[in-house]
């Protein structure tokens, strides 16, 4: 319910509305949950694999003496590297139910 007092605009939400709010923010946050949970390791996983095939082309012999195949090569380690430092730490603790980002 919207009411409009001398120039403002005030917003009384109901108990219903206020419970339902609480119910979707929940649901949100239970599919987030269940996101971290599942999604990442399978990202995880195939990102990392994609990135060693990537090391594995780039660095064949005939592509060695480019420079542009190293670029792509190191890259692609890095990738790997910032996969594992993003990705496992949130689902170590979507699985443990410890969260490690809250030690600091």
């Amino acid at each position: 319910m919207v009411l409009e007092k001398e120039g403002y605009i005030l917003l009384f939400i109901s108990q219903s509305e206020e419970n339902m709010t609480t119910s979707l923010a929940s649901q949100f946050n239970y599919f987030q949950f269940q996101l971290v949970r599942y999604e990442l390791p399978f990202i995880m996983v195939i990102g990392t694999l994609g990135n060693i095939a990537n090391v594995v082309v780039f660095m064949r012999r005939n592509l060695r003496s480019n420079a542009c195949s190293w670029y792509l090569a190191i890259i692609s380690l890095m990738h790997i590297v910032l996969l594992y430092a993003s990705c496992l730490p949130r689902i170590m603790a979507a699985w443990s139910g410890y969260d490690y980002v809250d030690l600091y």
